[in-house]
């Protein structure tokens, strides 16, 4: 997860499930990473979706220590990488 936050360009970064779901339905998403501690249904249709369009996704932190890398407020359950810095 280091990896990631120090690698990934700040403005390629998706937090949030709403968000990391659009992108990954628009094929605009090349990894995710979904929080240990994240709702049993959040994580259900994140890998449901992943493993059907082919992304990569691991497990990794919490929802506060996440939310905490990605400078937010907010704990935040899910987090992926866009292909490119397009909204979705």
């Amino acid at each position: 997860m280091d990896k990631f936050f120090k690698e990934v360009p700040r403005e390629r970064m998706v937090a949030g499930y709403r968000r990391t779901i659009r992108g990954i339905r628009a094929d605009r998403i090349r990894c995710v990473l979904i929080a240990r501690d994240a709702d049993e249904c959040i994580v259900d249709d994140v890998r449901r979706l992943c493993e059907e369009k082919k992304v990569p996704y691991r497990f990794v932190c919490t929802k506060r220590e996440m939310g905490d890398r990605l400078r937010l407020e907010v704990p935040c359950a899910v987090c992926s990488e866009a292909i490119d810095t397009a909204k979705f």
